[in-house]
């Protein structure tokens, strides 16, 4: 269990993300002017967390410590991003096997994404070409598939290149792919990440909760109440 580290806030928010879902939680009010994973939810994921650690005996490590163990053979199962394949693969070869994130609480799961947009000051045939490659880039994600990520188009999604593979990293992203049937992303809101990633979010209350620096319910309550001021300080200056 990620405690500490560079990497801590996103490595363990990741996992709390999954659990506040499985949980039905949501991070905001519906106007996005009020921070609301300090909920039920959001108390019962990172008590779980802290859990695995205190009752189980889990072990407390550093961020990116658990991917090398990993790696390394040291450990037998680790709670990873897909994008880590290629590297397990290079360690493990076909030794490594792909399972869906248990469902404590439910089915549900974190999901991120690349974007490609348009600014709007962009017109004409340059407005034109970035459509087209846009458009070009989604119909050819089998080859951003192969570097370990799972397509978004769902002609790409469902292809029986895809759907069939059984080596390598694509092989890995095709027993991974279903889970994007239940994914569920952040706040489409400027900032929406921070409210897990970035210091002061839920990602660092975890690491609190886990370490017994904080109660769950302490550590959430002091996250969200500062996110909200965030919150309403952004729809203020972005006028969403």
């Amino acid at each position: 269990m990620v405690s500490s580290g560079g990497g801590a806030n996103f490595l363990t928010g990741l996992q709390f993300a999954a659990l506040f879902y499985q949980g039905g939680g949501q991070w905001t009010n519906e106007d996005y002017t009020q921070a609301t994973y300090n909920s039920q939810p959001g108390v019962q994921a990172a008590e779980y967390l802290a859990h695995l650690v205190k009752d189980l005996g889990v072990k407390t490590v550093e961020s990116d410590a658990e991917i090398n163990a990993f790696q390394q053979q040291s450990n037998g199962m680790v709670m990873s991003g897909i994008w880590e394949s290629s590297r397990y693969i290079d360690a493990l070869g076909d030794d490594l096997g792909v399972a869906p994130v248990p469902q404590i609480f439910g089915p549900g799961d974190w999901g991120g994404s690349h974007d490609l947009g348009v600014s709007t000051n962009t017109q004409g045939d340059q407005r034109a070409g970035a459509y087209y490659f846009i458009d070009w880039f989604s119909a050819h994600s089998l080859d951003f598939a192969k570097a370990g990520q799972i397509p978004a188009r769902n002609a790409v999604l469902e292809s029986s290149e895809l759907t069939g593979a059984t080596e390598g990293v694509l092989g890995v992203v095709a027993k991974a792919a279903p889970l994007a049937q239940d994914v569920r992303f952040l706040p489409n809101i400027p900032g929406g990440g921070d409210l897990l990633f970035l210091e002061h979010g839920a990602g660092e209350a975890s690491t609190l909760v886990i370490n017994g620096t904080k109660t769950a319910q302490q550590a959430l309550d002091d996250s969200a109440n500062y996110f909200t001021q965030v919150l309403q300080d952004n729809k203020e200056k972005y006028g969403y």
